[in-house]
């Protein structure tokens, strides 16, 4: 009975283990603030990407308006002099007035993109704000997951150690039987019995097998196997 009740102390190290083991892997995953961080920062180039292309499609367009000014006001001299026929005047007056439309077009988008660079500005500037937040809420959940981690390794270690204690104790040819065994059990090679069912399947014991149980101590379940300890120690 006392190799049982060793090989109980282990089972309860083993699941302990377990969800220690499973708590850390759960720990190990990347926060949601990673990627929220990341999202972040690139919405944050998509805006300056779009801002720099804005501000090089106005230098642009402003080039192009001081070109057509410039061609506007040698016009308007050439029609000052006077010089030439009065086709020749008439085409250049023509040329004038179609410059200045293409001039006043160019200006429009120019005033548009420039409302829209406003606009950029200011989501510029949230996004760099959201950046930040989310960069440190990054922080503060990689830490937070640091500390938690190492705290719970230091746990995992220390059952370790008190399983590698516990494993001696314990016959080897039963320690080899739990081994097989409880991988198929759920990691519960032994179990208990409360208000006539077993622990482990939940199937209801027979009153012979009650009476044996509290006679022997222990028996296997007739359904899953386990083996089941009246008085499992503490």
């Amino acid at each position: 009975m006392e190799e049982l009740d060793g090989l109980y102390r282990l089972q309860r190290l083993d699941l302990t283990l377990r969800v220690k083991e499973e708590e850390l892997r759960r720990l190990r995953t990347p926060p949601a603030s990673i990627r929220q961080a990341e999202e972040s920062r690139v919405l944050l180039v998509k805006i300056e990407q779009e801002r720099q292309r804005l501000k090089s499609e106005i230098k642009d367009r402003e080039l192009q308006v001081d070109t057509i000014q410039a061609k506007i006001q040698r016009l308007e001299r050439e029609l000052f002099s006077g010089k030439g026929g009065a086709k020749e005047l008439l085409d250049k007056q023509t040329d004038q007035q179609h410059q200045r439309t293409r001039k006043n077009a160019l200006e429009d988008q120019i005033l548009e993109m420039m409302e829209r660079l406003e606009e950029l500005d200011g989501q510029l500037a949230e996004a760099r704000r959201e950046l930040t937040a989310r960069e440190a809420e990054r922080e503060k959940d990689l830490k937070a997951k640091a500390v938690a981690s190492a705290a719970l390794e230091e746990e995992t270690s220390q059952i370790r150690r008190q399983r590698q204690e516990a494993v001696p104790g314990i016959p080897p040819e039963l320690l080899s039987r739990y081994e097989n065994q409880r991988k198929f059990l759920q990691g519960q090679f032994l179990s208990t019995v409360a208000n006539g069912s077993c622990q482990g399947c939940g199937v209801q014991l027979a009153s012979a097998e009650l009476t044996r149980l509290r006679k022997e101590g222990h028996l296997p379940c007739g359904s899953c196997g386990r083996i089941l300890l009246a008085h499992p120690p503490d």
